[in-house]
């Protein structure tokens, strides 16, 4: 459904939302459901650090596209706010998973292997500066989030991995 009404969403400034939904927080529940017979909310706090730099691919998109968008009639969040305004929304989802993944070795008592994914720290900034940098082009960005959501996130599940393997 969310599939279908993609478009739509997209250009009433809601496209971020069901990306959000689409590939993260729906499939992390379903997936929680098969596996375990129930449904927690904590899986979808657990989900939320790949689904905003999942959500940042698009935003990366849609900043590089702004002017097309514009003229074609789509509302994106990008489309509504200034350009640094949307620097500020692709840096907060680029760096709220770091902070969310200490978040959840701090006050949820998750596994501290949680934390491998600041070896990704280096690709985040070098994205992060692409972004907000104005003599940087942002042709490639949504490739590269891309590349960082692969590593954060192959790390990220490494980290549970480890961690309830190591029972630490």
């Amino acid at each position: 459904l969310l599939s279908l009404v993609y478009p739509w969403m997209k250009s009433h400034h809601l496209g971020d939302l069901n990306i959000l939904c689409s590939f993260a927080l729906l499939p992390a529940l379903g997936t929680f459901f098969v596996a375990v017979g129930a449904y927690d909310p904590q899986s979808l706090l657990m989900i939320l650090p790949i689904g905003l730099i999942t959500v940042a691919i698009l935003h990366a998109n849609n900043t590089r596209d702004v002017k097309t968008d514009l003229q074609a009639g789509l509302g994106t969040i990008t489309t509504s706010v200034s350009l640094m305004n949307a620097k500020a929304i692709y840096a907060f989802e680029i760096f709220a998973p770091y902070a969310l993944a200490l978040l959840y070795v701090v006050l949820l008592g998750q596994p501290w292997t949680l934390l491998a994914v600041v070896l990704t720290l280096p690709l985040a900034l070098r994205n992060v500066r692409t972004m907000i940098l104005p003599y940087r082009g942002i042709q490639r960005l949504d490739q590269t989030t891309a590349q960082l959501q692969m590593v954060f996130g192959l790390l990220y599940a490494l980290g549970f991995f480890l961690g309830s393997w190591l029972r630490v």
